[in-house]
């Protein structure tokens, strides 16, 4: 028979997995992760901290992606690693609206925009 967490049982889940992390932008998501990540330019995952609210966690502050060097793109998809470079991507999730990486620009999640639940009964 299929269960589902209550919402206490949700609220705890995300604690546990609420903290620190790297942000990282890519064109896609598999099973495994996030695709499509750019590897050069200037661009760099960025850090963020989760902060659980409930059965939703977001990142407690802005998140800001500066000092690319050339224009790599548009991306679609956002995803949480356990480290700024290699790492374990724990969440993937795509974005409301694609975002375009150019030479000298920036890109600024702000707090709240990124965000992730767990499903709870009904």
């Amino acid at each position: 028979m299929p269960s589902n967490l209550t919402t206490a049982g949700a609220a705890a889940a995300l604690a546990a997995v609420s903290g620190s992390y790297f942000v990282g932008l890519g064109t896609g998501q598999s099973p495994s992760g996030l695709v499509g990540e750019a590897a050069s330019g200037g661009y760099a995952r960025q850090p963020a901290t989760l902060v659980p609210t409930g059965t939703t966690a977001t990142n407690g502050a802005a998140v800001t992606f500066a000092g690319f060097t050339t224009t790599l793109g548009s991306f679609t998809h956002a995803g949480l690693f356990t480290a700024a470079t290699g790492g374990t991507c724990l969440w993937v999730g795509s974005l409301t609206a694609a975002v375009n990486i150019t030479a000298g620009g920036s890109i600024t999640f702000q707090a709240g925009d990124l965000d992730t639940a767990i499903a709870t009964a009904a």
